[in-house]
């Protein structure tokens, strides 16, 4: 993320547990989101970040739980 800095233009947001790919929502898994929005924030403020997930119908509570840190709105 450093070495792209502001030329990320876009991150994909999904949570896991630190063995596969597993495209939870965010809450579902161990991602620490405090330091990945604190460094994106750093690196790459203006990237689009879009939540891909493995479930749309995970979005409604994955969206929410990044709200309820405060990192979106």
């Amino acid at each position: 993320m450093r070495t792209a800095g502001t030329r990320l233009a876009h991150v994909h947001l999904q949570d896991t547990d630190g063995y596969a790919d597993r495209h939870w929502a965010p809450g579902k898994g161990t991602v620490n989101w405090q330091a990945v929005f604190e460094a994106l924030t750093k690196s790459a403020p203006d990237a689009r970040l879009v939540l891909e997930l493995r479930n749309s119908s995970d979005v409604p509570p994955g969206f929410p739980h990044l709200c309820a840190l405060g990192l979106a709105e």
